[in-house]
């Protein structure tokens, strides 16, 4: 801070804005993104949440009753099948992807491509019968 020198470096994941007296470290990169499979109730609550955390965040539904009606400012809605958009959005660890249509077919393939990814988180909502029929 005092010489006003500035200087560009590769950040991780998991570094962050930081202080020491000295020198300020701060980060501009992408931000975290969030790829929530399924545009029903739920989805809508936790989009809400998610851009009020500063995620960028895809909703991704490929049935059309589901994502005619999705309002939700500052996300973007994709139609294809989950488990190409997991594929097409390339996680990284700045990612996270979240299950929620109780569809097997929709969740399952895309929650089965996300392990693949380095995605900090990976989850699903279902019952403990799916829960264990996913296992």
């Amino acid at each position: 801070m005092a010489t006003g020198v500035a200087r560009l470096d590769q950040a991780q994941a998991t570094d962050g804005v930081s202080f020491d007296g000295e020198r300020l470290l701060t980060i501009h990169g992408p931000r975290y993104r969030m790829l929530v499979i399924g545009a029903g109730q739920l989805s809508r609550y936790l989009c809400n949440i998610a851009l009020g955390l500063d995620y960028q965040v895809t909703v991704c539904d490929p049935r059309e009753e589901y994502t005619e009606e999705w309002s939700i400012p500052g996300t973007k809605i994709v139609r294809t099948m989950p488990d190409d958009t997991v594929i097409d959005m390339k996680l990284d660890e700045r990612c996270a992807v979240i299950a929620l249509t109780h569809e097997p077919k929709l969740d399952d393939l895309a929650l089965m491509e996300a392990l693949k990814t380095p995605a900090f988180y990976v989850g699903a909502l279902g019952s403990r019968r799916n829960n264990q029929a996913r296992r």
